[in-house]
This record gives C-alpha cells, sequence and structure tokens, in this order.
C-alpha cells in the first residue's frame, strides 16, 4: 500500500492554495498556515499555530518569494508570521522548501537538523516558470493595447530564461521582435533565433520605434531619460525581479505596468504543478529510500508537442517514485 504524506503549506497568495488542493487531490495530508482568509472546503486543514501544522510533518514548503521585508510571504494571512519561527517548529528530518530562500533561514532550518531547499534554483522549475510568466505577460500586454500583436514593434529587453521564452512567443504570434543582451553570446543566439539583437546598452536605437516593451533585466536598464524617448502610446511591462529594471514616468506614457509575479495571475495552478513535482523529488531525494523520478521533458522544437496523457494523469505520475518507495 502507497504511502502518503504529510505536507504543511504555509503562506503565499492562490498558488499555495492550489497547491493545498493538488497535493490532497492525490490523497496526502495537508495542513495549511498563514492562509486563514481563505476558505477551503476539502479535508484540508487550516491551522492556527504553526506547531500544529507541522506536527510530524514530512514536507513544508513556503511561498516564493518565501519572505518580503524579513517576514514571511503572506498576504492571506491573519497576521504577520516570523518565517524563523515557523522553521523552529518543524521536526528533524523535515524536508523544507521555499522560492528566493535567504541565507539566513538556510542556516535557521541546518540547526534542527533540516535542510531548507530553494525550489527556483531547480533548472527545470526556473525553466517552466520562465514559460508561465512569458504567457502572462502576452495576456497582459494584449489587454491594454487596442493593436494587434502581429506586425507590432516590440522589444525584450534581456535574453535569460524569460527573455527568449517571450521574445520566441512573441515572434510566433507574428510580431517584429527585437532583443537586447548584454554578452556576445546571447546576441549571437537571437540572432540565431531569428530576430534583430542589440546591445543593451544601445537602447537609444531603437525606444523612439518600440510599441510594446518587456524588460526581464533586474537592473535600471530603462530610467526615466530613456523612458522619455518611447512614443506616447507605447506600453512598458516590467517582468524584472525587485527592484525592477524600469524608472516609470508618472505621465506620457500610455501604460507602463510593474509585474513582477504573473503566475499570481495567469495559470497559477499550472505554476504550483510544478511546485508540487518539486516537492515530491526533494522528498525522494532527501529520504534514503532513493533518488526522485523526474519525468522527461523532451527537446529541440521551441513548442514541442504536449504529451496525449491527461493532465491529472500526469501530475499522479509524477510522484510514482515517491509513493513505491513508501509503504505503510
Amino acid at each position: 500500500m502507497e504511502k502518503k504524506l504529510r505536507f504543511v503549506v504555509a503562506g503565499g497568495d492562490t498558488r499555495q492554495v492550489h497547491l493545498c488542493q493538488l497535493l490532497e487531490q492525490d490523497g496526502h495530508q495537508v495542513r495549511a498556515f498563514a492562509l486563514d482568509r481563505y476558505r477551503f472546503e476539502t479535508g484540508i486543514l487550516t491551522c492556527a499555530t504553526m506547531e500544529q501544522a507541522a506536527y510530524e510533518a514530512d514536507c513544508a514548503i513556503f511561498p516564493m518569494p518565501m519572505t518580503q521585508e524579513g517576514r514571511l510571504n503572506a498576504p492571506l494571512a491573519a497576521e504577520p508570521q516570523k518565517p524563523e519561527r515557523l522553521l523552529e517548529a518543524l521536526p528533524g528530518g523535515c524536508i523544507a522548501m521555499g522560492g528566493m530562500v535567504p541565507e539566513n533561514l538556510r542556516q535557521t532550518a541546518a540547526r534542527r537538523g533540516n535542510t531548507l531547499h530553494d525550489y527556483l534554483q531547480r533548472e527545470e522549475l526556473a525553466r517552466m516558470n520562465a514559460a508561465i510568466t512569458a504567457e502572462g505577460a502576452i495576456q497582459v500586454a494584449m489587454e491594454n493595447t487596442e493593436q494587434a500583436l502581429l506586425g507590432s514593434r516590440c522589444l525584450v529587453v534581456g535574453y535569460g530564461r524569460i527573455g527568449s521564452q517571450l521574445a520566441a512567443r512573441l515572434r510566433a504570434l507574428g510580431a517584429r521582435v527585437t532583443a537586447t543582451a548584454r554578452q556576445w553570446k546571447d546576441l549571437a543566439q537571437i540572432r540565431c533565433d531569428g530576430m534583430e539583437a542589440l546591445p543593451t546598452g544601445q537602447l537609444e536605437r531603437v525606444l523612439p520605434h518600440a510599441e510594446l516593451v518587456f524588460n526581464t533585466a533586474p537592473a535600471l536598464v530603462l530610467p526615466r531619460e530613456r523612458l522619455a524617448l518611447l512614443p506616447a502610446s507605447a506600453v512598458v511591462i516590467d517582468l524584472a525581479s525587485k527592484p525592477g529594471g524600469a524608472g516609470f514616468l508618472p505621465r506620457g506614457l500610455a501604460h507602463a505596468l510593474r509585474l513582477p509575479s504573473f503566475s499570481a495571475r495567469v495559470k497559477d495552478r499550472e505554476s504550483h504543478l510544478a511546485i508540487q513535482k518539486r516537492g515530491s523529488d526533494y522528498y525522494a531525494e532527501n529520504k534514503p529510500c532513493g533518488s526522485a523520478y523526474l519525468a522527461g521533458t523532451g527537446a529541440g522544437a521551441p513548442f514541442p508537442q504536449q504529451p496525449d496523457l491527461p493532465a491529472h494523469h500526469r501530475r499522479r505520475a509524477l510522484y510514482f517514485a515517491c509513493y513505491r518507495r513508501h509503504h505503510l
């Protein structure tokens, strides 16, 4: 008989809510903490204290980012929570994970004999998160402009995980895409991908003609003097992590949107399918039972064919190895 695990899901927004529901659907025992403003209608237990939530827990999942201004990132909590206290409540041997984990919290977990993993350091999750962010950016762009993406002049600043996936999707929709990068290898890759390449330091050359600008660089590459070069009808969307990369003008632009976390708005369920998988991977990789099952994702075309299996079957398959090694 397969062993079901005891998960603690602490803090976060509706993405964590969806994660609770996905884990519960797979038969695990799920306790929610610092999600007080959401009323669960299933068997998920909302705990008043972290001690109650953490009792005999196998795995604790914190949000991405894990903290905001030194406190647990928990917009749905009834009151602010200190992440240090939450980590100290976890039993020894519990697998803990969060996104963008501060070093001091890693040390706090280590003192209890636990390891606090940063699931955003997993390359497969980072790439999936980038794909979801790119999709969300396109949705927001379409909602905030009256013109079609087909034939529009789009500027993508930065060609990392998010920038490259976003540029590919815009090009597939018929946009005229210019992408920027700092390194020669990235500029060469942009050209190989069929788009115009421009060093980030030469943005002034294209800003006067850009209709949509997507910034993915977490540095101030679009100060006010550069933004002043844009047409009045331009839409600027900042996707970079804090502090962002655009110094927005108080007036003059049609739209200036700072949206560093699209997963909270767009396809948050799909985002946490990825984190759900990371939970099983970390649990399996860090228990004596052996290594985790990692589903292959394929390679090749920018938009590969998806497996024919229904989504709920694919989700359950991700847990297969973890389940089979934990018998009651």
